[in-house]
């Protein structure tokens, strides 16, 4: 793998447990002697590439990054799926959030009520909720949530888009992503590493959908949730579980799948369709589908004749 920046090709060599990645500490990314592309932080980054990753640069070539503060221990799930839970709850959806979510997306009503996107608050409104929030419960290690001048505050509040929430296989919400609809990048984990008492949200699994022994796995939270939509409306298997990034994975992933979902038989691979053009996602699939069959599971992978990009547009593109 390798990056063109700057007019210089840079070699990048994968991340691991002897040499993990200098930004966040975990195996997965790529580096190289002047640049790291994280898929976990984006605090300190300086653009984020095609693969979804963030691109940092180091300090004179060496291949340590810009001092990081010691970060703080990630609080526990059930902290972080409180706090989420309450902070949605305060929250509203815009009509025009709702509308692409409802028209765009095919979502309907019920879906986006269980699956609990909410509109991001004005950075004033942000600021209140946190301080509400630090009264009832210690933000300290919940991602998104920092300290300025001894007062709490919520990363990216003010940002035009909505929340939607990262959960786990038992429903909790372990971390929060946005759809932005500003700025260059589309989605948005919320994080807070690299600021004073916050902390990497990591990029956790998005689970959604009935447990059944056949699983589709694709890119995003979002996707998985409009998958699952549409396969309910199919009357067929809506359990999907949805990537941050086709990188955003561990070798043990099928595994690891196993352990969590031990009925699951099958898997299902449900990749943007330009995964048969671009090499650097290729590799990736080949990974994860490695990952897959060591762990005795079935794998098949979908794919489709029309020029729709995912399998969640070649679905709703079938209903139109």
């Amino acid at each position: 793998m390798s990056l063109q920046f700057y007019g210089k090709r840079e070699r990048l060599r994968r991340s691991s447990l002897k040499t993990p990645c200098p930004v966040c500490g975990k195996t997965g990314c790529g580096q190289s002697q002047g640049l790291v592309t994280c898929f976990r932080v984006q605090e300190g980054s300086i653009k984020q590439a095609k693969s979804g990753a963030w691109i940092h640069t180091t300090i004179n070539a060496s291949p340590v990054l810009v001092q990081r503060r010691i970060e703080t221990p990630i609080a526990s799930i059930e902290r972080r799926n409180l706090v989420y839970g309450e902070l949605l709850a305060a929250l509203s959806l815009t009509q025009s959030h709702g509308n692409h979510l409802a028209n765009e997306r095919r979502l309907s009503n019920a879906t986006i009520i269980k699956a609990g996107f909410r509109s991001v608050p004005s950075r004033m409104l942000g600021d209140v909720l946190a301080a509400r929030l630090a009264q009832r419960y210690e933000l300290k290690g919940v991602p998104g949530f920092w300290r300025k001048d001894g007062r709490w505050c919520l990363r990216f509040a003010g940002t035009n888009g909505f929340f939607i929430p990262i959960k786990n296989a038992v429903g909790q919400i372990e971390a929060l992503q946005i759809r932005a609809f500003q700025g260059q990048s589309k989605y948005l984990l919320v994080s807070s590493s690299e600021l004073p008492d916050g902390v990497s949200s990591g990029a956790p699994h998005h689970f959604t959908g009935h447990p059944c022994q056949t699983v589709i796995v694709t890119e995003g939270a979002l996707k998985a949730e409009v998958i699952a939509e549409a396969k309910r409306r199919r009357n067929e298997s809506d359990f999907v579980i949805g990537l941050v990034s086709v990188s955003t994975f561990e070798e043990s992933f099928g595994a690891n799948l196993k352990r969590i979902c031990p009925f699951v038989q099958t898997v299902q691979l449900a990749f943007d369709a330009d995964w048969r053009t671009n090499e650097k996602v290729q590799k990736q699939m080949e990974r994860l589908a490695n990952s897959v069959k060591a762990s005795g599971l079935r794998l098949q992978v979908l794919t489709w004749n029309s020029e729709a990009k995912g399998y969640d547009d070649e679905l709703l593109r079938g209903e139109r």
